[in-house]
């Protein structure tokens, strides 16, 4: 086997292929690996063997070597013939951006997304969108679809608006992922078709983006889409998208929903008076946050009283409640969702500025990612004073944070 490898780098020395079988090819690209990055112009030419797998190699070996030298090699490669290749390939460059992706758990992955910090190369983008348009295979397009979410690939919006006409479930969802992690305005007038769309879970994903990207023009269809549908998940979804976009036109839905026995109506009725400032059924939100049972509306009803002025901060006040409920394991990602988009108030913004010094591990952590997302100039001290937290993990969290904040500063 010593002879062999010491054979094997003879002849890439040389710039000579290798005479033998693809078993052979494979053995001398994993031999290159082992030099990094001097060893990827080496591992290149692999990318355009005849034999699949020894293809497949080349673009592992590359992709897990991981340095910017990786990008140009493997961009071409995208249009490999062969899915495998094409999606590990993809899965390379991604990994590049967001490190972890190739290692990540799917469920993991559709959740991941470049930081703010992170400026992805224009070429990237186009060439992945290019693929997502061009490839034959449903599946790597989808998995296309989900890697230009994690770059937020804006440049290739035209491409995942495409995919949304596909007849595939799986392509279409995983575009619609992508455009919530992109959120471009103009994605809202091109998924509308998709709220009647026979599958509930596409039905309820489309309306719920319209929610997110605030899509006013769109509230007419939102509405008829909750009176057509007999699918209870639709209709939370889209009363959902009416709380999310905060227009006046969802109140009547608000109010009703907030007496359904399901609970994700109740959360969306709470969150919807909470954005429109609702002062007619803040005792309503307070009975609930007071008496509710179940955390989603509860909590709900914490951001509503808080959104509509409830900005005290005793022991029971729903700014309270909500940065306690930071300290759950299962609720505090929704509990820092709400406590992000108040902080889009300078007055919250000031709050949080001042709980930091008294707050625990896990609200630092949550309070650096509100305060990097919500933050002004201002902000930037808080967060530096953070950065010399004596606990490792609020340090890291805060250095991320003031990276992202100054970026988006910029």
């Amino acid at each position: 086997m010593a002879g062999f490898a010491a054979l094997a780098l003879l002849w890439v020395s040389q710039d000579a292929p290798v005479p033998d079988g693809p078993r052979d090819r494979i053995r001398s690209i994993r031999i290159l690996a082992r030099e990094g990055a001097p060893g990827i112009e080496k591992i290149a030419p692999y990318l355009k063997d005849e034999d699949v797998e020894v293809r497949l190699e080349a673009a592992k070996a590359i992709g897990d070597i991981g340095t910017n030298r990786a990008l140009d090699p493997l961009l071409p490669a995208l249009a490999d013939p062969a899915p495998e290749v094409q999606t590990r390939v993809a899965a390379g460059i991604v990994n590049f951006y967001a490190p972890g992706y190739l290692k990540a758990s799917s469920s993991r992955a559709a959740d991941m997304a470049v930081e703010p910090w992170i400026e992805v190369r224009p070429e990237v983008v186009a060439e992945f969108g290019k693929a997502l348009s061009a490839s034959p295979n449903l599946e790597v397009r989808a998995n296309l679809a989900r890697a230009l979410g994690v770059l937020r690939g804006r440049a290739a919006l035209d491409d995942l608006h495409a995919a949304l006409r596909s007849k595939d479930t799986r392509l279409i969802g995983e575009s619609l992922i992508a455009l919530e992690k992109i959120r471009d305005p103009r994605s809202a007038e091109r998924v509308v078709f998709l709220f009647r769309d026979p599958d509930e879970n596409i039905a309820s994903r489309a309306l719920e983006l319209a929610g997110l990207l605030r899509a006013v023009a769109q509230v007419p269809e939102i509405e008829s889409a909750y009176a057509r549908s007999t699918s209870a998940k639709v209709q939370r979804s889209a009363v959902l998208a009416l709380a999310l976009i905060g227009d006046p036109r969802g109140k009547p839905y608000f109010v009703q929903a907030l007496e359904s026995k399901d609970d994700g109506l109740r959360a969306a009725a709470a969150e919807g008076l909470g954005r429109l400032g609702d002062l007619e059924n803040q005792s309503r939100l307070a009975e609930c946050l007071q008496e509710e049972r179940k955390m989603p509306p509860r909590l709900a009803c914490a951001f509503g009283l808080a959104a509509g002025g409830r900005l005290e901060t005793g022991a029971a006040s729903p700014l309270t409640y909500l940065v306690d409920a930071l300290n759950s394991r299962a609720w505090r990602g929704v509990a820092e969702a709400y406590l992000a988009e108040l902080a889009r108030k300078k007055r919250v913004r000031a709050i949080i500025e001042q709980a930091v010094g008294a707050a625990n591990k896990e609200q630092k952590i949550a309070f650096a990612r509100i305060l990097a997302a919500e933050g002004d100039a201002e902000t930037v001290a808080v967060l530096e004073r953070l950065s010399r937290d004596g606990d490792a993990d609020v340090v890291e969290e805060a250095m991320r944070a003031l990276r992202s904040l100054k970026a988006r500063l910029r």
